[in-house]
């Protein structure tokens, strides 16, 4: 049986239309939408699907705007591909979404909480003198030593999220993250201000978690249906006795998303399901060693893209894969069907995309009738033509980087020519690509 882990995003990951697709494919998530509507007694729904980006982006709206964005996704991908997921995980607010999914808090009450939440967050923004930097290319264990050296009490640097093995946000005073971020920059790291004015997930908030407990207190919570992973500790919650505690402590403790992540691949997930409105979560797994499959869905079409992705993923699990030259060309093809396309030019598409996936799949299957191996010269025109494709979908370079690791390094114990082992070598960007942090 495929195991699947749902992912939910937090704040930062808002974008106008988010949802907007699904809501007019499916009646769930139409009811989910305007239930949204009733309970905040305000036009969610107009705001998510065409309002402005700026009054989305407040906190207060974002929060609730996106739960009830993945709150819909999840419905939508349990009514129409009937599966189970195994595992729930969220990024901060993406917490409250698994919860919620979960059903150890009901949609009504969470979307109350959240918008108290972002309320609290949002004046903690106007009172705070406080900032996060995203730091990548430093390690973990590295970053700790240098934030205990210029940590004072006076003016506190902590780690506000683990991202993951390469990207970290750290949280502070504004003065002391000044300095701090040009002792890293001096070490060799690299230093991306957040556009946030606050220190979230720091000691900086410890007023508003306080204020959020009280808020907690009012609401009742039940035993989740499906593990949900915290972002304090990155393991399952054991029952609702703790959510309280949890959700107080996630507004000062960092959050350990590359922990949830380790958790989740130690317990053989199969897949995951990005349940929001961009693939943050996906490009942060994307950098991973073990890289585990990440899919995304805004559409009918792209839902039964991926029903048809599990179907097929159910398949091989029954049978052993041979890693040979003819696997690697039906990678190439696969990886070309299945990447989101962003490329609305039609001519451009048939020329680049249509004509060249036909191409190699006339080759994939005259090779398997005639049961003859493809030659090298053949393993290079498939790669080529699969980098064309992703070039003209305008699949970002990290993604594609990411595809070609993801075949080359399951072909490294066959008898071929360094050319093709080290493809993507000169071009490897399988780094993040996109700074992510969330409230």
């Amino acid at each position: 049986m495929t195991k699947i882990a749902m992912l939910f995003p937090g704040q930062g990951s808002q974008i106008i239309g988010m949802g907007k697709e699904l809501y007019q494919e499916y009646d769930i998530a139409k009811k989910t939408f305007d239930e949204a509507n009733d309970i905040l007694d305000f036009n969610l729904k107009r705001l998510c699907f065409e309002g402005d980006l700026i009054e989305l982006t407040k906190t207060e709206n974002a929060q609730p705007a996106l739960l009830t964005t993945s709150v819909a996704m999840f419905r939508v991908f349990i009514n129409e591909i009937d599966i189970e997921p195994s595992l729930l995980a969220g990024h901060s607010l993406g917490e409250y979404s698994a919860l919620t999914c979960s059903n150890v808090l009901s949609f009504s009450d969470t979307l109350k909480i959240v918008r108290k939440r972002g309320l609290l967050m949002q004046q903690a923004n106007q009172l705070s003198k406080g900032k996060m930097v995203a730091v990548n290319g430093m390690a973990f264990e590295r970053l700790e030593e240098e934030i205990k050296i210029a940590s004072t009490e006076e003016a506190p640097i902590v780690i506000a999220c683990h991202n993951s093995h390469s990207q970290n946000v750290i949280s502070g005073q504004i003065d002391a993250v000044d300095r701090f971020s040009k002792r890293l920059e001096h070490l060799g790291a690299i230093v991306i201000p957040l556009k946030v004015s606050a220190a979230f997930h720091s000691p900086m908030m410890k007023y508003a978690a306080e204020d959020l407990n009280l808020e907690l207190k009012k609401y009742s919570y039940r035993k989740p249906d499906w593990e949900v992973i915290s972002n304090v500790n990155g393991l399952p919650y054991g029952d609702s006795d703790n959510v309280i505690e949890y959700l107080t402590k996630q507004m000062t403790y960092p959050v350990l998303w590359d922990e949830s992540m380790n958790y989740i691949k130690k317990q053989g997930v199969d897949l995951a399901i990005e349940l929001g409105p961009k693939t943050v979560l996906k490009n942060l797994l994307d950098t991973s060693k073990d890289r585990l499959p990440v899919f995304q869905f805004q559409n009918k079409n792209e839902i039964q893209k991926l029903k048809h992705s599990i179907d097929n993923m159910a398949k091989l699990q029954n049978k052993t894969i041979t890693i040979n030259k003819l696997w690697i060309i039906s990678q190439c093809i696969a990886s070309a069907v299945s990447t989101k396309n962003l490329n609305w030019d039609l001519n451009s598409y048939n020329q680049d995309v249509s004509m060249p996936l036909k191409k190699l799949k006339n080759m994939y299957e005259s090779f398997q009738e005639n049961k003859k191996e493809p030659l090298n010269e053949d393993i290079m025109v498939a790669l080529d033509t699969l980098r064309t494709i992703l070039d003209t979908k305008r699949v970002s370079t990290t993604e594609q980087e990411c595809i070609f690791s993801n075949i080359l390094n399951k072909i490294q114990s066959l008898d071929l020519p360094s050319y093709i082992k080290n493809y993507n070598a000169k071009n490897n960007k399988c780094n993040e690509s996109e700074v992510y942090t969330s409230v």
